[in-house]
């Protein structure tokens, strides 16, 4: 299954959504700011910067301009340095046909600052292979 997409808007226009980088390429994405009331107003004040509400997804453009959207940066866990987006990881795990579904979290390590930890639920009566 392709990952999630959009077209990006058309260049030097700001369209319902958007893109924050540096490159433009990658970065957290945006949309228009709603028109309905919020139901956590805290919350959403903090993600409505200048009429744009920050979603919190980070993504890229693709070559043909679509966002693939790789995660949610609440969700990123940094390990050593490095970020990994768990979605990434649940894709790949749920990609064999013996699960079912997968979870991914980060835990605290105080080597690396966070490991990964995958919880990976098996078809009925199959079961998974860790080593493959």
């Amino acid at each position: 299954m392709p990952p999630p997409s959009i077209p990006s808007p058309a260049r030097g226009a700001r369209e319902p959504w958007g893109l924050h980088s540096q490159d433009r390429k990658s970065g957290s994405s945006t949309r228009t700011a709603p028109t309905f009331p919020p139901v956590w107003p805290d919350d959403t004040a903090r993600a409505i910067v200048d009429g744009w509400l920050h979603t919190g997804d980070v993504g890229h453009l693709d070559t043909d301009g679509y966002l693939i959207l790789a995660g949610r940066s609440k969700d990123m866990i940094i390990r050593g340095g490095e970020n990994i987006y768990p979605k990434e990881i649940e894709d790949v795990l749920t990609g064999d046909p013996s699960v079912l579904e997968a979870a991914v979290i980060g835990v605290p390590d105080d080597k690396w600052g966070e490991v990964v930890v995958a919880y990976v639920q098996p078809l009925p009566g199959r079961i998974v292979d860790p080593g493959r």
